[in-house]
């Protein structure tokens, strides 16, 4: 059975120290453990004072994904609670820029070692930030020991943090599936059940799932766009092609090598918006490159502009900067689409750099 696709529109937007720099990050976390009153108290006996706690997070490295950020915020948390721990994290992120550039898996990192630590008292509203990096992680973190009601488990978060669970967190079961299955392809099947627009979302982090795992940026399982197509409804599919252009563009693919085996329509508008997307990454993050003819391809698109737009600003949480990027690597007739998209996502992100 064929489920409907949602559908991209063709245009518009959708939806990385210094000595004195660390100094006002500590302060601006003493200032918020303080306010909360918090102080020198110690934690527990075994532990430390909360203002070490937070004069170590303050100085966390940008480089160990996270495990820094969250073992801090834990100790934190631990004595005046999750919400505490989380708000000192992001004042923490928008105080460095050198930070800001992986937010994302650092929010992933710290939701993971939250859930470990405090279980459901990790499911905390208002933390959506980092694209939802940090309920991404719960959910990831549930998928270590539980497969049998992780369906279940990602409405519960999703339905605690809003009133309506949302597409950007829904997205957290596909790497929750992952990590419960190991396995790609048995990962899609719980993106499979779900509805139209939950499987898609889900579907692109079971890709996304595969490629953090292999901690080299590529891909662990060989998957093609034919291999897509063979899932069973075209949301997922949709999804998997989206996800699987981070793959195909450090495969040094164009746009029409990546996305266009896709005749349908919605399912192509997917995969030319993650192309842009991946481009962007591959070029702001030094993480891959990206090629004048991949560029070009992608700057005849008025969707994968609009991909390249959107995610570049998550990566530099930089308006201006993105903008600049735009019309100088997305130069042609849909520039502006790139403008916008950059725009719509820095009013989309709770951080601000």
């Amino acid at each position: 059975m064929s489920d409907p696709t949602p559908e991209i529109p063709e245009s518009g937007a959708r939806e990385a120290v210094s000595r004195g720099r660390l100094v006002l990050v500590i302060s601006l976390i003493v200032t918020l453990l303080i306010s909360a009153g918090a102080g020198f108290i110690a934690l527990k006996p075994s532990s430390v004072p909360v203002s070490t706690a937070g004069s170590t997070l303050a100085k966390c490295p940008a480089n160990d994904n996270g495990i820094c950020i969250a073992s801090a915020a834990i100790e934190i948390a631990q004595d005046k609670g999750p919400a505490e721990g989380l708000s000192a994290v992001r004042i923490l992120l928008e105080s460095r820029p050198d930070l800001l550039q992986g937010c994302h898996i650092i929010a992933h990192e710290v939701g993971k070692r939250f859930l470990s630590t405090f279980g459901d008292g990790a499911i905390v509203p208002g933390n959506d930030w980092c694209s939802f990096g940090y309920y991404h992680g719960l959910l990831t973190s549930f998928g270590q020991d539980n497969v049998e009601g992780l369906v279940t488990y990602a409405y519960k978060v999703c339905s605690i943090i809003a009133s309506t669970p949302s597409e950007d967190c829904m997205h957290g079961l596909g790497h929750a599936s992952y990590e419960a299955t190991g396995s790609l392809r048995d990962a899609m099947v719980f993106c499979e059940d779900l509805e139209a627009k939950f499987a898609t979302t889900c579907a692109d982090a079971v890709i996304m799932e595969d490629i953090f795992v292999s901690n080299n940026g590529r891909m662990m399982t060989a998957f093609s766009p034919t291999d897509c197509l063979s899932l069973a409804n075209t949301s997922v599919q949709a999804g998997c092609a989206r996800g699987l252009t981070a793959e195909l563009s450090k495969q040094g693919l164009d746009l029409a090598g990546s996305c266009g085996v896709y005749k349908i329509k919605s399912i192509y508008n997917y995969c030319a918006d993650g192309f842009g997307g991946s481009l962007a990454g591959n070029l702001l993050s030094g993480s891959g490159s990206a090629t004048p003819a991949q560029m070009a391809s992608c700057a005849g698109d008025t969707v994968c502009s609009t991909g390249f737009g959107w995610i570049a600003y998550m990566y530099q949480i930089d308006l201006n900067a993105i903008e600049s990027v735009c019309r100088e690597q997305m130069a042609g007739m849909y520039v502006e689409d790139c403008v916008e998209s950059a725009r719509a996502a820095s009013k989309h992100e709770q951080i601000k750099g």
